[in-house]
This record gives structure tokens, C-alpha cells and sequence, in this order.
């Protein structure tokens, strides 16, 4: 892939994901959630993602598609945030 076709991607990621995080403004802050919430989350939301991939001919929806990818993206963003903070000499976060 060119760099311009990365670029492009992380453009229609970024816009998704921001969409959704704008619209969950209103839940608790994400900071205060373990790492091993998150990635419980984060499977929780990879269920409703294939869910709505495989929802039967007719009620199928790009949008809703689209809105649970967004939700997936954003919660593995949240996990390597917190893996960075280890990495780079913060507390390990699994013991939370």
C-alpha cells in the first residue's frame, strides 16, 4: 500500500471513531476501566460487530456496520494506550 492509501484509512477510521466516542460522551471515563475490562469490552464489541455483518438479508445496515467497527477501534486504541504507558515505564496494568 501507498502512504496516501494509509492515510486515507486512518481519515475514515478516525471520523468513525470520533463519531462514536462524541456520541458515548456522556458514559464514564474509559480511564477508570482495567486493562482486562477493556479487553473484555473489546470482545463484547467484536461479537456485535459480527453480529451485525451477519444480520439476515434486509435489516443489514453500512451504518450499523460502520458504528461497531468504530467501537472496536476505539477499544483496542484504549488498550495500546495503556500497554504505551507500561512500555514506556509505567505500572503494569493487568494487576488493576
Amino acid at each position: 500500500m501507498k502512504k496516501r492509501d494509509y492515510l486515507a484509512l486512518f481519515d475514515a477510521g478516525t471520523t468513525a471513531q470520533l463519531e462514536k466516542l462524541e456520541h458515548h460522551g456522556r458514559k464514564s471515563c474509559w480511564k477508570e476501566l482495567s486493562l482486562r475490562e477493556l479487553v473484555y469490552l473489546l470482545s463484547e464489541e467484536m461479537l456485535e460487530l459480527h453480529e451485525e455483518y451477519y444480520e439476515p438479508v434486509g435489516t443489514f445496515s453500512h451504518i450499523r456496520l460502520r458504528q461497531e467497527a468504530a467501537d472496536v477501534a476505539n477499544y483496542a486504541h484504549m488498550i495500546i494506550e495503556r500497554c504505551n504507558e507500561v512500555i514506556m515505564g509505567g505500572e503494569d496494568v493487568r494487576q488493576k
